[in-house]
């Protein structure tokens, strides 16, 4: 079972949570690793073929040389998240901003201004049998101890943030009882 983990500070008035991914075993983070090998080779493969048959314009290398870029900017982000990548959560008066950090870069910066937010809980335990779907739920049951959840937010202009780190419920009461004495 998983071990992300919550921290939080209270630095100049903001109040800062950061949810972090507990690294995956070593086995997978090697075939994410080889996952990312393979078209970052492909990348030097097509890079070489161009250079050397620079008369050639082809457009399907550059093609490929493309598709090959994404796939392996796609499996570099997987493995540093899964080596401990972290949301960031910053708290002040009227502003709440969030961001992914990936050790290396950070992506999805994002500013939510408010006058009023709430805060959910967000069940990502299918125990019901019901819902099929991956989509997270509103928690029915807020007393419930056991089981995984995921940390939101609904501001009063109707914008929505949800964290993707998932927490046990007990450790998501803890962050929002601090927040809300804050």
């Amino acid at each position: 079972m998983n071990k992300n983990s919550a921290h939080i500070k209270k630095e100049n008035g903001k109040l800062k949570i950061e949810l972090s991914v507990a690294p995956s075993v070593l086995w997978s983070q090697l075939i994410l690793f080889f996952l990312l090998l393979i078209p970052t080779v492909s990348i030097f493969i097509f890079l070489y073929q161009i250079i050397f048959n620079w008369t050639n314009k082809d457009m399907a290398w550059f093609l490929g040389l493309g598709l090959t870029t994404l796939v392996a900017w796609y499996f570099l982000r997987l493995l540093l998240w899964n080596r401990g990548g972290r949301e960031i959560i910053t708290i002040e008066e009227n502003n709440i901003t969030y961001y992914s950090d990936y050790r290396l870069f950070t992506l999805g910066r994002e500013n939510y201004e408010f006058k009023e937010f709430s805060i959910l809980y967000l069940n990502i335990d299918d125990d019901k049998g019901v819902d099929n779907s991956n989509e997270p739920t509103l928690l029915d049951d807020m007393i419930k101890e056991e089981g995984r959840g995921l940390l939101g937010f609904e501001f009063d202009n109707g914008r929505r943030l949800e964290t993707s780190i998932d927490l046990p419920i007990s450790e998501l009461r803890k962050i929002i009882n601090i927040i809300e004495r804050n």
